[in-house]
């Protein structure tokens, strides 16, 4: 369950590489909903649980589970920001959650907690059940922030090869009109922009998130390979970084470290069926 539709994306596809079948859900009471449903027919082998979430978080379903059922519920990961505290912790041991994820979540962590579930020994899925990326057959909606068309029409170009929607915008004030009318995935900003630079703009955009909630992923897109220039950029909160002049494999690779799971900032929970 993840109410962020790029998250879903990614551990959808993440799952189905491992030959696992994700049933998602984008609310808590969705969620619900849909467990109580698989009792009646099909129990859940799994559930990844997001515990920062509006509404129900992983911990206050599990509570709800446990009042409402007279079966058990099926092993649980919780996925986490921030560690847990002693109180939280003895929560988690009070409802049978299993095992708990620090975000952005690696490959290699859900691996094992999944296998530990299984009751399986640690190791990684075989090579043939993991294709490519996570990125892999999933469409984003990217806006391109920057003011030099030739750089516009060269990143756009990339993104599209690989399948992804763009939204382009020249300047930072029409990155802010553009988010206000509709929701993209992830942001290639230009680091030197007019009207407003993509520090600036950045640091609006996460004023804007404070209070509407949601993290949109942001990539500086910069000439300047300096250490300063990254962490003026990390500082404004953006989450990744790429030096100009960009190539397929740059991007591709960056938008791997940023999105991989960044089931990440704002990861939310997925129901997982194993595939009989």
């Amino acid at each position: 369950m993840d109410d962020n539709a790029t998250n879903r994306k990614l551990l959808e596809r993440l799952l189905l590489q491992w030959e696992l079948i994700p049933i998602l859900a984008q609310s808590g009471d969705e969620a619900l909903r849909m467990i109580k449903e698989s009792w009646a027919k099909e129990k859940f082998s799994a559930m990844i649980l997001d515990q920062e979430m509006p509404g129900l978080g992983g911990i206050e379903l599990m509570e709800m589970l446990h009042k409402g059922s007279v079966l058990p519920p099926p092993p649980v990961i919780l996925m986490l920001s921030r560690p847990l505290e002693s109180k939280a912790r003895l929560e988690c041991e009070r409802l049978g959650i299993a095992r708990t994820i620090l975000k952005p979540i690696r490959r290699a962590w859900l691996v094992e907690a999944l296998q530990q579930m299984a009751g399986e020994p640690k190791s990684e899925p075989a090579p043939a059940k993991i294709k490519g990326s996570a990125l892999d057959g999933v469409s984003l909606r990217v806006l391109v922030a920057d003011d030099n068309l030739v750089n516009q029409r060269l990143i756009s170009r990339l993104l599209e090869k690989m399948g992804h929607q763009v939204v382009v915008a020249s300047d930072g004030m029409a990155v802010l009109r553009i988010l206000q009318e509709g929701e993209v995935d992830l942001i290639a900003m230009d680091m030197q922009m007019p009207i407003l630079d993509g520090v600036e703009t950045t640091r609006k955009i996460r004023a804007m998130e404070i209070g509407a909630g949601g993290h949109v992923p942001i990539m500086a897109m910069t000439a300047n390979a300096f250490e300063e220039d990254r962490r003026k950029c990390f500082e404004a909160a953006m989450d990744g970084f790429v030096v100009k002049p960009v190539s397929a494999q740059s991007i591709r690779e960056e938008m791997e470290r940023v999105l991989a799971l960044q089931v990440v900032t704002e990861g939310k929970d997925a129901v997982v069926r194993q595939n009989p």
